[in-house]
């Protein structure tokens, strides 16, 4: 299993190479990456049973899935959610709030391969990627023609349906997918309030694949809302009835060849966000709010890689064109540019029987934005294997997150509180420094142990100030005023075990520091440890699977106190049977021991779900 390795994947439930692409931006087996690389491949994130990406990461050493402002975000090594890039099919997710991204709005139904490189990774992908890379690959179309189907329900209650269609030959495929997702809302207890909204989703995908004289076309468009409903109050007793309606329209057409040692891309994304929030105040008007948010991302990117000799040399440019209409900023109209070249070398120093044994790979990235002129990133990266069985893997360099929209043009007033916030267009972007280091060793066949370290020091940070006024509300506004550090330890080991049973476990020491406080930053464990067991009885059809995540106190800062939020130890468990005419039956529990904390440590109840899944395919013309 795959889903809780605090490192490159030390299990593998099938024979089949493993292809990675973040790290380098060029494929290759995950074993040669050049950077520490964690993989969810297709059987993984269904013998997980997780329906969402947040429910995939919720386990994983070195990730945190808390609830934000707006639905479930993540963070990597103890860093913030907006220093945490989130790509789908090499281009980015948009639609942060308050500097996350709402992971539940992910379905995984239609997902092939989930991809997290952790450290610095700006000099390749600019913006955001200071703590490290979530990349979501969607399924390809496949030859032939197939069906498939899966329905899940639970206790919650919960409902899934997702559907997907693929058809076509070897020239040209084509996949249709329809999924729609039901959560029935979480009541605080003894309070007139929501933990978790009730939520509905639809996801809509289409997607196309063609080679063209020996070019590869693809193109692809998907459409994606998601109701939300809940229930707030605030510390006057007030209560709000709340509903979020969020809409996603994408498209997407990419091509690429082969030239002599050369391959080539081309390709572009637009994406348009809308998102409408509405608070109704019982018994009164004064709490009343309506804000609409409409956000355009439009991405274009060239990219060549050659190869000569010992060396692999990519080298591209990036353009992103970005533009906010919200109620909230002033003026209620944003737009930005940024160019990004960059460059990298993977150089193979050292190579024995055909097996890489030192490479080094310089890259550097220069982001152009029209609001803050220009930020390099570079990284140096090392990949040394002197045996079959160690692997060491050192890497460092520099990254930068881009002042959003919200921190540069926020304009918020609040007078029953007495306050107002107005934001700082003058900002300058976070920069950071970073280093990572790890070793894996397999001293038998059936194990693989690693071990890995990282040091990460961000300074500039965007944080809220207050404004010396003569009259009126206090002011607040947002400087580059923090710095802070995150540093950590990662351990795994993982066998495979006789009798179809293998086991994986992982520990998490992440230390970190408010600079300017002195003291942890907060919402930080400073301990996570993770565990997982399956058994596989082939003969029969039968997969079990239990993981579990065990997390320290951690501490919260409220009104100059210090409150931690207990220990927290979530476990989950499946059994999936495969019957042998094809249609596959899971049962199974999330939370088993009822963690949580509503106060501090919101965690989803208890739930028993049961779920069906088969398909149907007949062999197409492969012409």
């Amino acid at each position: 299993m795959l889903f809780l390795l605090p490192h490159p994947a030390l299990a593998q439930d099938t024979d089949d190479a493993v292809i990675v692409v973040t790290g380098t931006r060029t494929p290759h087996p995950l074993e040669e990456a050049l950077a520490s690389t964690l993989v969810f491949t297709r059987a993984d994130i269904e013998a997980s049973g997780a329906q969402t990406l947040a429910e995939l990461l919720e386990a994983t050493p070195g990730v945190t899935v808390a609830p934000g402002y707006r639905g479930d975000v993540v963070t990597l090594r103890g860093l913030e959610p907006e220093h945490t890039l989130v790509l789908v099919d090499g281009r980015r997710l948009p639609g942060r709030v308050d500097g996350g991204l709402d992971l539940r709005r992910m379905t995984l139904a239609d997902v092939e391969q989930v991809e997290i490189v952790k450290g610095p990774g700006s000099a390749l992908y600019g913006s955001d990627a200071m703590g490290g890379v979530i990349h979501v690959t969607t399924r390809a179309p496949e030859a032939g023609l197939k069906a498939d189907a899966r329905a899940a329900v639970g206790t919650l209650p919960t409902a899934d349906l997702s559907l997907g269609l693929d058809g076509g030959g070897a020239r040209g495929r084509g996949r249709l997918s329809a999924e729609l997702h039901h959560a029935g809302a979480v009541p605080a207890p003894d309070l007139p309030r929501t933990l978790f909204d009730a939520t509905r989703q639809l996801d809509l995908h289409a997607q196309g694949a063609w080679t063209p004289g020996g070019l590869q076309l693809d193109a692809s468009a998907g459409y994606l809302r998601q109701d939300d409903a809940g229930v707030d109050t605030n510390a006057a007793g007030a209560v709000f009835d709340r509903t979020t309606t969020t809409e996603q329209l994408s498209a997407a057409a990419g091509l690429g060849g082969t030239a002599s040692r050369a391959t080539w891309t081309v390709d572009g994304r637009w994406t348009l966000f809308h998102d409408i929030y509405a608070a109704d105040q019982r018994g009164a008007k004064d709490g009343d709010a309506v804000q609409q948010t409409w956000a355009q991302l439009a991405e274009l990117g060239a990219q060549a890689d050659l190869s000569r000799g010992p060396h692999l040399l990519t080298v591209g440019v990036d353009g992103l064109a970005e533009s906010l209409r919200s109620d909230r900023i002033d003026p209620d109209r944003a737009r930005r540019l940024r160019g990004a070249p960059f460059a990298q070398d993977q150089w193979t120093l050292l190579e024995r029987d055909d097996r890489r044994v030192l490479a080094l790979a310089p890259a550097v990235r220069v982001d152009v934005d029209t609001r803050f002129g220009a930020a390099p990133s570079p990284r140096l990266a090392l990949h040394s294997a002197p045996t079959e069985d160690l692997t060491l893997r050192l890497s460092g360099g520099r990254g930068f997150r881009a002042p959003d929209f919200k921190e540069q043009w926020l304009a918020f007033e609040n007078t029953a509180a007495g306050y107002r916030v107005q934001g700082n267009p003058d900002l300058r972007p976070e920069r950071s420094w970073g280093g990572d280091a790890e070793l894996s060793w397999h001293p038998l066949d059936p194990l693989t142990l690693t071990a890995s370290a990282y040091w990460t020091e961000i300074d500039d940070l965007i944080t809220p100030t207050s404004v010396d006024v003569a009259s009126g509300p206090l002011l607040f506004t947002y400087d580059n005023v923090a710095a802070a550090r995150s540093r950590g330890v990662e351990l795994g080991g993982a066998v495979a075990l006789p009798a179809g049973l293998d086991l994986t476990l992982g520990w998490h020491l992440n230390d970190t520091l408010d600079r300017e406080a002195d003291r942890p930053l907060e919402g930080r464990a400073r301990h996570q440890g993770t565990a997982t067991a399956g058994w596989r009885w082939a003969r029969t059809g039968l997969r079990a699977t239990t993981r579990a995540s065990l997390t320290s106190p951690r501490p919260y800062y409220l009104d100059d106190e210090v409150r931690y939020a207990p220990a927290t130890a979530l476990v989950d468990a499946r059994l999936a049977w495969t019957s042998p005419a094809g249609p596959t039956l899971s049962l199974g529990v999330e939370n088993l021991l009822g963690a949580g904390d509503a106060a501090l440590n919101p965690v989803r109840p208890r739930e028993l779900y049961a779920g069906l899944s088969g398909q149907l395919a007949r062999q197409g013309d492969p012409r």
